[in-house]
């Protein structure tokens, strides 16, 4: 559908993904840690996180932009 997204808003929306298990060259392995990104970036980060060896612990969605105007 063209524009869907643009109307409800996901895109503007942010997704915080708790991280176990990563390991990267420029991070060190730690328990846990967290990542904010764009939701429109969401599958891609998934498989990215699951290629380098992390496991997702949590994924939490920001409330919606539209939340609150008027």
């Amino acid at each position: 559908m063209i524009g869907f997204s643009s109307q409800s808003g996901f895109d503007e929306r942010k997704v915080a993904i708790e991280v176990t298990g990563f390991c990267h060259q420029e991070l060190k392995r730690r328990g846990t840690f967290t990542l904010m990104i764009p939701y429109s970036r969401l599958n891609q980060t998934m498989k990215w996180i699951d290629r380098l060896g992390g496991r997702i612990a949590g994924i939490k969605m920001s409330s919606s932009p539209l939340m609150g105007k008027k």
